[in-house]
């Protein structure tokens, strides 16, 4: 049941009194977000936490943005459809290379993407108007990210792959609003990862918390140098399941310079992503990095 979800704001005149009916679900949960912001009482703290299904595959745009991006332009890294796959774990190099009707398959996932992306724009945007409108917006955290990366075309992989240790699938977009700290744009390259994202809530907020494995970033965000250091490394780690997925199960790090897994069965991956950044070069066997191959064990 989709209701009319209407603002009781008579303290502020300004703002929208009815909201637009809509059963896309981007729409309908950013109406309902900005709902509750609207009528939350000033004098209270508010949590947001607004998680379109956008632009996850299948991807369905809003009618009106169905043929958006017609000349978007095909996305060709090195790694696109990688033609020497003779280093790659086994799974890898049974993958035939792509073929044009795959590409273009691929392309038309890509620009479906992105046209569910515009909307999701303008919400978050209705979204910061909201928290402008309600006075807000100065003393309010803001915390865009995603869930898992995924794949188009990289290594062979048809789009929408995952579940893997490559760039493509283990990086995800991470940026915050804060304005004491963020009044000017900069981007920062300690390796963040998103059990951080709760303890640096809880410290923006002054609120206590369990013990947990992330840490706050508050520090980053102020530019300060962290006390102990920041991490250099992570963990990557899959289990095979429901639903199965390409690669059996590994353990891995990526570090600030090299990823590194460790498959079911001994097979093992190392690449510099320093001058290998699209990991096209697997030096696993290599004897020159039998000590960054131990430190990585």
């Amino acid at each position: 049941v989709f209701t009319n979800l209407r603002s009781r704001c008579p303290r502020r005149p300004a703002c929208r009194l009815k909201r637009e009916v809509s059963v896309y679900s981007t729409r309908f949960f950013g109406n309902m977000a900005r709902n509750f912001i609207d009528t939350a009482p000033a004098s209270k703290p508010v949590f947001v936490y607004y998680a379109p299904y956008a632009p996850h595959l299948p991807s369905f745009p809003q009618n009106k943005y169905a043929n958006r991006f017609p000349n978007l332009k095909p996305y060709r890294p090195p790694s696109y459809n990688e033609s020497d796959v003779s280093d790659k774990p086994p799974w890898i190099r049974r993958l035939p290379r792509l073929d044009s009707v795959q590409g273009d398959q691929i392309l038309a996932q890509r620009r479906a993407e992105y046209q569910t992306l515009i909307t999701v724009d303008n919400e978050v945007g209705d979204l910061v108007d909201a928290l402008q409108a309600t006075h807000r917006l100065a003393h309010s955290v803001i915390l865009f990210a995603s869930d898992n990366g995924v794949s188009w075309g990289e290594h062979r992989l048809l789009a929408g792959s995952k579940q893997l240790p490559y760039e493509e699938a283990i990086r995800v977009p991470l940026v915050v609003r804060y304005e004491p700290y963020t009044t000017h744009p900069f981007t920062d390259s300690h390796l963040v990862v998103n059990t951080d994202w709760a303890p640096t809530l809880a410290a923006i907020a002054g609120a206590n918390h369990p013990a947990v494995e992330g840490r706050s970033f508050l520090p980053l965000l102020k530019k300060q140098r962290p006390t102990p250091a920041w991490r250099t490394q992570f963990l990557l780690e899959h289990m095979n399941g429901n639903p199965p997925s390409l690669a059996p199960d590994f353990c891995g790090i990526r570090s600030t310079g090299f990823m590194y897994a460790r498959y079911t069965g001994g097979f093992e991956e190392l690449y510099n992503l320093k001058t290998d950044p699209f990991e096209l070069r697997n030096i696993a066997k290599e004897p020159s990095q039998a000590g960054e191959l131990a430190h990585m064990r």
